[in-house]
C-alpha cells in the first residue's frame, strides 16, 4: 500500500485516547511488575522482604511519575515532533520515550537512594535494564489499537462491498491442453481453487453451486486469465471480486462470497495486496 495509506493505518497513534491509555498502562505495568518481581533491589535484597504500606508507597512513586512523564511527553511533546504517524516516526518515538522514562526513573531511584549510583554508566544500565520493562505495555497497547483500527476499517469497507459493480461479462479460462477451456458468465463465477495437478472452478447454475475441473496451476491459470476483478488471497484460492459480499476480522482476515456457504481466508502473504484492491475497488484513497 501507498505511504498515504500507511500513515492512515497508524492515525491512532496521535490520538488523545491512544496517549492516556499508554501512558496509564506504562505506569501501572511497571507498578506490578515491580511488586511481583521486585527487580533492580526495590527490596533491599532482603529475603524476609514484607509487603508494607511504606514499601507500596515507595514503589508507587515511580508509577506516578512513569504515568506523569509519559503524559507530559505525549500530550506536550508529541505534537512537536510527531507530526505524522508513520512507521518510522513510531519507533523513533517510542525509542525517544524509553530512554526519557529510564533517565526520570533512574533520578528518582537515586533520589529515593540518597544519590548512592549517579554516574553516566549506571544511568546507561539502568535505562536499558527499564526498558526491557516498559516495551511489554508499549507493544502491547500499540498492536492493540493497531488491531482495533483495522478491524474498525474492515468493518466499515464491508458496508461498501456491493459498491463493487461492474456488467456481467464472459470469463475464460484455459488450462495446459489446447481443449482444456471452461467459460462462465462473471455472474455466475464464484472462486478458483488449487486440487492438486487441477484448479476447481466454482460458479453458480440453476441456483446451485456447481465445480468446473481444469488442468493447470493456479498461478498459471490467473496468468492466463487476466481478468481484473479476480484476485488472489490465498496460494490455493483467487475469488471473484465482483461476487464478494462481506469481509470479516483482522487478523486472519476472511472473506464471504454470495451463495457459497463457506468462508473464504487470506492468507498473511495476501493481505496487503487483497485490503489495497478492495480499497480501489470501492473507491477508497
Amino acid at each position: 500500500m501507498g505511504h498515504q495509506n500507511t500513515a492512515a493505518t497508524y492515525t491512532f497513534f496521535i490520538t488523545g485516547h491512544y496517549k492516556w491509555v499508554i501512558s496509564l498502562s506504562i505506569g501501572i505495568f511497571t507498578y506490578l511488575f515491580l511488586l511481583a518481581f521486585l527487580p533492580f533491589g526495590v527490596s533491599n535484597y532482603n529475603p524476609d522482604h514484607q509487603y508494607s504500606l511504606y514499601f507500596l508507597t515507595e514503589v508507587g512513586k515511580f508509577m506516578v511519575l512513569t504515568i506523569a512523564l509519559s503524559l507530559f511527553c505525549e500530550f506536550l511533546i508529541k505534537p512537536r515532533l510527531v507530526k505524522r504517524a508513520t512507521l518510522s516516526t513510531i519507533i523513533g518515538w517510542s525509542l525517544f520515550m524509553l530512554v526519557i522514562l529510564g533517565l526520570g526513573n533512574y533520578l528518582l531511584y537515586n533520589w529515593l537512594g540518597n544519590w548512592h549510583d549517579l554516574s553516566w554508566r549506571s544511568a546507561a544500565g539502568f535505562v536499558l535494564e527499564v526498558s526491557s520493562i516498559f516495551v511489554f505495555p508499549v507493544l502491547g497497547v500499540f498492536f492493540y489499537f493497531r488491531y482495533r483500527m483495522l478491524n474498525e476499517h474492515i468493518r466499515q469497507m464491508s458496508f461498501h462491498m456491493e459498491d463493487i459493480a461492474a456488467p456481467p461479462e464472459l470469463i475464460h479460462f484455459s488450462g495446459q491442453g489446447k481443449t482444456d477451456t471452461f467459460s462462465v458468465s462473471s455472474s455466475d463465477f464464484r472462486y478458483a481453487q488449487a486440487q492438486d495437478n487441477y484448479v476447481a472452478l466454482f460458479y453458480m447454475k440453476n441456483g446451485n453451486l456447481q465445480k468446473e475441473l481444469i488442468r493447470s496451476t493456479l498461478s498459471e491459470l490467473l496468468e492466463n486469465t487476466r481478468w481484473d476483478l479476480l484476485m488472489r488471497c490465498h496460494r490455493s484460492y483467487a475469488v471473484n471480486l465482483q461476487q464478494l459480499h462481506s469481509v470479516s476480522g483482522g487478523t486472519p482476515l476472511v472473506l464471504f462470497l454470495k451463495d457459497v456457504p463457506e468462508p473464504i481466508r487470506v492468507s498473511r502473504t495476501y493481505r496487503s495486496e487483497v485490503l489495497a484492491r478492495l480499497k480501489k475497488a470501492i473507491g477508497e484513497p
